[in-house]
């Protein structure tokens, strides 16, 4: 079986297609359905707010906001309903869907602004990205990416977020489902060590916990902490990589299966 990647697919290049993927014939499992790309659709999609109708809630602030999201979210996933996997995705994302039609959310920190002014120039943006990370028969890690920039402010924040979604069962994945109980225990010395060796200048090494986020890669797992979560701002959101072949004493039965090298 050969793991096919599709890293960053653009949803405004291909708004309102359909992404309908090449079939790859392969029944790792034949208890249950092997999903083939020829079964897996995407739908695009690229939306915003009036350029002059957000604003923040502070009242000594009048700077407006711009607001906008784009991607691709999954339309089909074998006969797997893809419900859960859509709203989890759209609330990463801050975005709702009524009847179909996607619209982004406005945070607690804006609020709508009715009085429109023409002339008024925007300096605050947020948006969100959703995109295909990695894509094979096993399993769909998706991306979420979120950047706001405040007028006035030093500089932007940003996150990625991961959610990996075993194709098999129709799933979206947790650590236990991949890990065996105490795995941070047993990778925690080995991640300070990778952060140490990749110069991350880490705020307290102490304190320093297990990074929540995780993602699924072609070759292991990678964990990933937020920005300022151990490190300063400049050094972004460090990362720590395993191979399969060194996590075979932590996985389940579940988390070899999803997690090899091929």
């Amino acid at each position: 079986m050969k793991r096919i990647k599709i890293a960053g697919i653009a949803g405004v290049a291909i708004i309102g297609m359909m992404l309908t993927l090449f079939s790859c014939g392969d029944k790792t499992n034949s208890s249950k359905e092997s999903v083939g790309f020829d079964t897996f659709s995407f739908k695009s999609y690229a939306i915003g707010n009036d350029a002059d109708s957000i604003k923040s809630i502070d009242p000594e602030y009048s700077g407006l906001w711009e607001i906008s999201a784009t991607g691709v979210i999954p339309a089909s996933v074998g006969k797997h309903d893809v419900k859960q996997l859509r709203d989890t995705l759209l609330a990463l994302a801050n975005i709702k869907e009524v009847d179909g039609k996607l619209t982004s959310l406005v945070p607690d920190y804006l609020t709508d602004y009715t009085e429109k002014v023409d002339t008024t120039k925007v300096r605050s943006v947020q948006t969100t990205n959703l995109s295909v990370k990695l894509m094979n028969t096993q399993v769909l890690v998706m991306q979420i990416f979120n950047f706001a920039y405040s007028e006035g402010a030093a500089h932007g924040n940003f996150s990625n977020l991961y959610l990996n979604y075993d194709l098999q069962n129709g799933k979206i994945l947790s650590v236990t489902d991949i890990f065996l109980p105490g795995f941070e225990d047993i990778l925690m010395p080995e991640i300070l060590a990778q952060l140490k060796g990749n110069g991350v200048l880490l705020l307290d090494e102490d304190n320093v916990t297990f990074p929540q986020t995780f993602r699924l890669t072609e070759d292991g797992v990678e964990f990933v902490y937020g920005i300022y979560s151990i490190a300063p701002y400049a050094a972004g959101e460090p990362r720590v990589g395993f191979y399969s072949s060194d996590l075979q004493d932590v996985l389940t039965p579940e988390g070899k299966r999803l997690v090899s090298s091929y």
